[in-house]
């Protein structure tokens, strides 16, 4: 924290390294970002604290007549589930494949000559022009 507060007071990192015995600048500027990300962490782990207090009030409310199958009851329990796995990150990441607006076609394997041509055109669900125009009658 000492060499953020140099630095919140202007000191250059060569004379925060200087000043703190770093070897290197880049070991002041190390230091400098690793205690910015603490201060801007600790704030967010709070916050997430108090969100999971209040899911578990909701959920602790809601319990008992979600367990005397009340439908609503148990539609809101799941909800505070989900949410409390949400904000913990217990879920599996979402896969995405992208794929053209049909989900028929997948973009994977293309060149990007290839992605180029088919964005042209609208993407690999649109017609293909045709290559000659046919002369009015």
């Amino acid at each position: 924290m000492q060499a953020l507060e140099m630095r919140k007071k202007g000191e250059s990192f060569p004379a925060i390294a200087k000043s703190l015995g770093y070897a290197t600048m880049s070991g002041a500027y190390n230091a400098v970002m690793s205690a910015i990300k603490r201060t801007l962490q600790e704030p967010a782990d709070e916050v997430r604290q108090l969100e999971l207090a209040r899911l578990d009030a909701l959920l602790s409310a809601a319990w008992k007549a979600a367990m005397a199958n009340d439908g609503d009851a148990q539609y809101r329990v799941l909800a505070i589930m989900a949410r409390r796995a949400k904000l913990l990150g217990l879920d599996a990441p979402t896969k995405i494949a992208p794929t053209d607006p049909t989900g028929e076609h997948g973009y994977c394997n293309l060149s990007d000559d290839q992605l180029s041509a088919i964005a042209s055109r609208g993407g690999l669900g649109a017609a293909k022009a045709p290559e000659s125009t046919p002369e009015p009658d």
